[in-house]
């Protein structure tokens, strides 16, 4: 699709956007230009939920009409996802991601 011209996806995946509460409108913004408007679903995925504007976020997106549904990444999603499956490589690439909890939200959009 072309977004350049006004194109809308049906899935928008992000990870850890959310630094700043001066961002937070602009970035809920760009979500909801390129989300379908009818059942266009954005996923989150994020480690700190204590981040500045990490709240307003969530509740923006809420405002603007989306659903919101959250849940801790299952344990499948923490494995090596090298394909060497190379253990030292992979502690050096990922090596807090068993001492974090990783947040996954979903929101939707319900409007017409």
């Amino acid at each position: 699709k072309n977004f350049a011209k006004g194109g809308h996806t049906q899935i928008l995946i992000g990870s850890d956007l959310v630094y700043s509460l001066d961002l937070v409108a602009p970035l809920i913004n760009t979500i909801l230009n390129l989300l379908d408007k009818k059942g266009g679903t954005f996923l989150y995925v994020t480690m700190d939920t204590s981040r500045a504007g990490f709240k307003e976020f969530c509740e923006g997106l809420q405002q603007a009409g989306l659903s919101m549904s959250k849940k801790i990444a299952p344990k499948e999603f923490l494995l090596n996802p090298l394909k060497s499956q190379d253990k030292v490589a992979f502690d050096l690439h990922f090596g807090e991601i068993h001492e974090r909890t990783f947040h996954m939200y979903t929101f939707v959009r319900n409007e017409a």
